[in-house]
């Protein structure tokens, strides 16, 4: 079964011979294993916003027991003649208005899914401690924006589009208006190893031919106390790989994991490195075939000199686990010339 579902879907690490331009060069090597940075701006038409739609995508009413707010139909669309303005640096900012449901002052604050940035920032005057606050949300860039709202001990986490057409909308702002304060609040991925952008170079065929290799990426991100990610690939045509890729992508939903065990076919083993486990299932959905679960654990692996790792264990089914890095270039420098690559097979003994 794990055999059948790597084939199918991450297929197997190889070595890929590649012909790839470096200083207007042409250079041929074979590709191997590292971590760096992540992306910092999405691939064109291949990040999926998981944009929370309320009401159909109508916009309206989305709230807990602590916090409502008023969304806008779908997207935030920034258009010359539209609603919002941009304010002195370049940030879009629109009017959203929130309803606090227990008392408390409102903290909002919110990070970009989809390349890095600064985190967005409101604009709101005094409103007291129940009821309604309206705000202004200030995105420093366009993008795949989740943002939380604070009250107490509470919270509320959505997720919005953000698209600028053109030069926006014709209202400008010189930061906060006169009597309005700015809330900032952001959760520092710094204890959270497993958040943001992964990379992996996938090989069908030991030797690696790029007609049948793939750039596979993961994305993550906390929800409240629940972690999302989202699985998909990305167009390399210079590389040689399949342009588009097949269109399978993959939900994940999850948490800390509280049974982990460290095997010891982990090449990480005893584990003293791992800093991070989340575990759950992805929904992984293949082009033209039914989606199916995969029960995984999202195992980070710190070494002494700060290098991150990430291992994708596929617990059931699968029994097997391959390592995910921070940038594709990574990726591409860490692959073997094996059937297998750096995926670890039969991680339980059968």
């Amino acid at each position: 079964m794990g055999s059948t579902i790597a084939a199918n879907i991450f297929a197997y690490s190889g070595t890929i011979l590649l012909a790839r331009v470096l200083g207007g060069a042409v250079v041929l090597g074979t590709a191997v294993c590292s971590t760096a940075v992540a992306q910092t701006e999405p691939y064109a038409g291949s990040f999926v916003c998981p944009v929370t739609v309320v009401n159909g995508g109508k916009g309206g009413t989305y709230g807990n027991d602590v916090l409502e707010v008023e969304l806008w139909p779908q997207d935030f669309v920034f258009k010359p003649g539209g609603p919002g303005f941009v304010d002195s640096d370049g940030a879009l900012g629109m009017k959203v208005g929130w309803k606090r449901k227990k008392r408390g002052h409102l903290e909002v604050g919110g990070r970009r899914l989809d390349g890095e940035s600064k985190s967005v920032r409101a604009y709101f005057g005094d409103a007291g401690e129940i009821g309604g606050q309206p705000t202004y949300l200030v995105f420093p860039t366009p993008g795949c924006w989740q943002v939380t709202g604070y009250v107490g001990d509470g919270s509320l986490t959505f997720v919005v589009s953000v698209e600028k057409i053109g030069e926006g909308p014709s209202w400008r702002f010189n930061g906060p208006p006169a009597g309005m304060r700015v809330s900032m609040k952001v959760a520092p991925p710094v204890e959270e190893p497993l958040f943001g952008e992964w990379n992996r170079l996938n090989t069908r065929q030991a030797g690696g031919n790029p007609s049948n290799s793939e750039h596979e990426v993961m994305r993550f991100w906390v929800e409240a106390e629940a972690w999302s990610g989202r699985y998909e690939k990305h167009p390399e045509p210079t590389l040689g790989f399949p342009n588009p890729p097949d269109g399978t992508f993959g939900i994940f939903t999850g948490a800390v994991a509280t049974n982990f065990v460290c095997q010891p076919t982990f090449p990480f083993y005893p584990c003293q490195d791992v800093v991070q486990v989340i575990e759950g299932t992805t929904r992984y959905s293949p082009a033209g075939r039914p989606p199916f679960d995969i029960h995984q654990q999202h195992i980070v692996v710190r070494e002494r000199n700060g290098h991150e790792v990430m291992w994708q264990y596929f617990v059931s089914p699968g029994n097997f686990a391959c390592p995910w890095y921070r940038d594709f270039e990574e990726a591409l420098a860490a692959t073997r010339l094996t059937a297998h690559g750096d995926c670890i097979f039969q991680v339980r003994p059968q």
